[in-house]
C-alpha cells in the first residue's frame, strides 16, 4: 500500500463512476487524511472533476502539530492539567515526525461532538451486531494496516509544495471547533491557491462535522454544486 497506488486507484474509480453514471465530470469530496489524497489526485489529473470539496482539510503535518499543541497547552493551562503540560514539555524535545507528538493532544483536540461520535463508533466496533462482526473486525485491522504503511507519507505532507494551481472550483469546509488539524492554516491555504472559484466555509462542529453535522455539510455542497451548474448553463447559452 502506497500513496501512489491509492492515487491510481482513486483516478480509476473516478473514471469508472463517470462512465457508470453517464457524467462527463463528477464532484470530488474528501475528508481529513482523504483531503491529502484528494490533492494528490488533482495534482495528477483535474479533468474528471467538476469541483473539489475538502472537509477538515489538512495542509501540513508540521503546522497541524504546532496548532494542536498550542491549543492543548492553552486548554490544559486553563484547566490546571499539569500532567498534559508536563508531557507537552517533554515531547517538545522530540522531532515533529515522532507519532507521540500527535497523541499528546488527543484529550483536548477533540470537540464535544467529536468525542460523542468517536465514543459511539468505538462502542459499535467493540460490540457490533452479529451480521456485521466480520466487517467491523476488517475495518479495525484495515486502520492498523493503513496507518503503519502510510505514516511516513503523512508526516511529510505539505499541500503548498504539492499543488496550488487548480483548473476547477475549490472549496474547503472546516469545523469551527476543529482542533485536530489547523483551521487557520486551511483558511490561509485557500487564500493562497489559484482556482476559477474558491471559498473557505466554516461549519458547525469539530473535525468529524461531516458525520456529526452532515445535514449542513451536504447542504453547503449541494448549494455550491447547483450554483456551479447554473453558472455553466448560463455561460453555454452566451456561447
Amino acid at each position: 500500500m502506497t500513496t501512489e497506488r491509492l492515487t491510481q486507484d482513486g483516478l480509476e474509480i473516478a473514471d469508472y463512476a463517470r462512465q457508470r453514471l453517464g457524467k462527463q465530470k463528477i464532484i470530488l469530496v474528501a475528508h481529513s487524511w482523504g483531503t491529502a489524497l484528494g490533492l494528490r489526485l488533482l495534482k495528477r489529473r483535474q479533468d474528471p472533476f467538476a469541483a473539489f470539496f475538502g472537509v477538515s482539510q489538512i495542509t501540513s503535518w508540521e503546522r497541524m502539530i504546532e496548532d494542536r499543541n498550542s491549543w492543548t497547552r492553552k486548554q490544559a493551562t486553563a484547566a490546571g492539567d499539569t500532567a498534559t503540560l508536563k508531557t507537552l514539555d517533554e515531547l517538545s524535545k522530540l522531532p515533529m515526525t515522532d507519532s507521540r507528538t500527535l497523541h499528546v493532544s488527543d484529550k483536548w483536540a477533540s470537540s464535544a461532538s467529536d468525542e460523542a461520535w468517536m465514543n459511539a463508533r468505538q462502542k459499535f466496533l467493540s460490540s457490533p451486531p452479529p451480521a456485521l462482526k466480520k466487517e467491523a473486525a476488517d475495518f479495525m485491522s484495515g486502520i492498523m494496516f493503513t496507518g503503519d504503511k502510510l505514516f511516513p507519507t503523512m508526516i511529510s505532507f505539505d499541500a503548498r509544495k504539492l499543488i496550488t494551481e487548480f483548473t476547477i472550483p475549490f472549496f474547503v469546509l472546516q469545523g469551527s471547533d476543529d482542533h485536530m488539524v489547523s483551521f487557520n492554516d486551511a483558511k490561509a491555504y485557500v487564500t493562497e491557491i489559484r482556482a476559477p472559484a474558491k471559498e473557505f466555509i466554516p461549519v458547525d462542529g469539530g473535525h468529524f462535522a461531516i458525520f456529526t453535522n452532515s445535514n449542513q455539510v451536504l447542504r453547503v455542497i449541494r448549494d455550491k454544486a447547483k450554483r456551479l451548474q447554473l453558472h455553466e448553463v448560463r455561460n453555454s447559452r452566451k456561447l
